[in-house]
This record gives C-alpha cells, sequence and structure tokens, in this order.
C-alpha cells in the first residue's frame, strides 16, 4: 500500500483493495507505452514528458486556454479513469514556477479516485509557498468556472453588476471552505504532524465533519501508515 502511495497512487472513497490493486495494475500497464496509450484514446499529443515513472504530461496542437497554466484531464479506459497532465505549449508566467504547477497538479492526480471538489484546489495549492496563493488562489472548483469567470469579465463594461455578484458569490463560497479546512487541519494537526498529507485522503465531508475513513478501507490503512510514519 505504501509503496503504491510514494508511485502516486491512492485508493478511492469507495474502492476495496482488490479494486484498488486492479486499478494500479491497469495504469502501470497503460502508462508504461505513453505512445499507444495517446493513440488508443486518440489524444493528438505534441510532446510527451514523463513525470512519475507511472504518469506524464503532454502537450496537443489544440494546446489550452490562455488563463490555464496546466490542466490534469481523466481519461477513461476499461471503466477505470486514468490521470493525464496537459501542460501549454509554451511556458506561461501567472508569477509560477513549471516545479509550483507540477506540484499542485500532482495533488490532482493522486486524488484521481476521488469526487470531491469542494476541497481539492484548497488541498492543491497547499503546495504553493506563497500564503495568499494558499488562500485567495482556489477560488474556483470546476475548470468551468474560471471559463466562465473570463467570459464574466467581458461583461464588466455593459453589466457590472452580473460579474461583481458572480466574484462575490464564489468569494464568500471560498471563505466558507477555507474556513472549514483550516478547521479539519487544526484537528488534525493536534494528532498528527503531517496534516495536509492525511487531508489529501479525506472526501469533502469528511472535511467537514472532521472524521476519519471507514476503519475497514483501504484509505483508513494508508492514512495509519502516514501517520505512524512522523
Amino acid at each position: 500500500m505504501q509503496d503504491s502511495y510514494q508511485e502516486g497512487f491512492i485508493p478511492g472513497p469507495n474502492e476495496t483493495f482488490e479494486a484498488f490493486q486492479n486499478r494500479v495494475e491497469l495504469i502501470k500497464s497503460e502508462t508504461s507505452n505513453p505512445e499507444l496509450l495517446m493513440s488508443k484514446l486518440k489524444i493528438d499529443f505534441e510532446t510527451i514528458t514523463p513525470i512519475t515513472p507511472h504518469f506524464f504530461s503532454i502537450t496537443t496542437k489544440k494546446g489550452l486556454p490562455f488563463w490555464i497554466g496546466a490542466m490534469t484531464y481523466l481519461y477513461e479506459d476499461k471503466g477505470i479513469s486514468i490521470p493525464i497532465l496537459e501542460f501549454p505549449q509554451k511556458k506561461r508566467g501567472f508569477f509560477l514556477s513549471k516545479e509550483e504547477v507540477l506540484a499542485h497538479e500532482k495533488v490532482h492526480i493522486l486524488r484521481s479516485a476521488f469526487n470531491s471538489p469542494r476541497f481539492e484546489e484548497i488541498l492543491a495549492y497547499q503546495t504553493s509557498p506563497s500564503p495568499w496563493r494558499r488562500l485567495l488562489s482556489p477560488l474556483f472548483q470546476k475548470s468551468w468556472e474560471s471559463t466562465l469567470s473570463i467570459f464574466a469579465i467581458l461583461l464588466l463594461p455593459i453589466f457590472p453588476l452580473i460579474p461583481l455578484s458572480l466574484l462575490s458569490l464564489a468569494l464568500l463560497r471560498l471563505l466558507r471552505n477555507q474556513y472549514l479546512f483550516k478547521r479539519a487541519h487544526t484537528h488534525l494537526s493536534l494528532l498528527y504532524k503531517n496534516p495536509n498529507e492525511l487531508l489529501t485522503l479525506l472526501t469533502d465531508q469528511e472535511i467537514i465533519t472532521k472524521s476519519l475513513p471507514p476503519i475497514t478501507s483501504p484509505r483508513a490503512h494508508l492514512f495509519s501508515l502516514i501517520a505512524i510514519k512522523y
């Protein structure tokens, strides 16, 4: 279990030990030949770059929207989601190094078997060295929200109330989520030395209620392994 974690895999909320192992083996098998996998998934890639022994990043001819520094997609193969990271063809600034962007996206890759978007951006931004980015950058929970914000900004000169209202709602949601996340972080920090790493294993509901994974689940087993490591 801990070896799989070191390789970039954590069990999903509903996975059994057997299902987790099957997913790990399938992803390792499929990503051992990235070019073949890209052909199978019909992805028109430009370059492929390894980022871990079993995961890689790509650039594509279509590219990413200008406001996105990188994005992790989930591609379905044999009923299992395979995370693939896409970088833009040219380096984009936004005051972020490629190393920081990669650390952020690795959190999304780790949690690829989760469907818990409420705190995922907050968790991913915990890798940032900037306290302001950790606080304010998780404004959007899903990629379409950032796209919507771009169109809302275009309406600012004509209908200023629309983008200002959307921004206010997003900020209020973020402050609420940051409060709940901080509360769970404080709770775990009283018991363990590595709360951020342990929070990565939790679902949205577990973070809200400050509870731990079900005791018989693979996540609970991994949680205990990581906790006693420190």
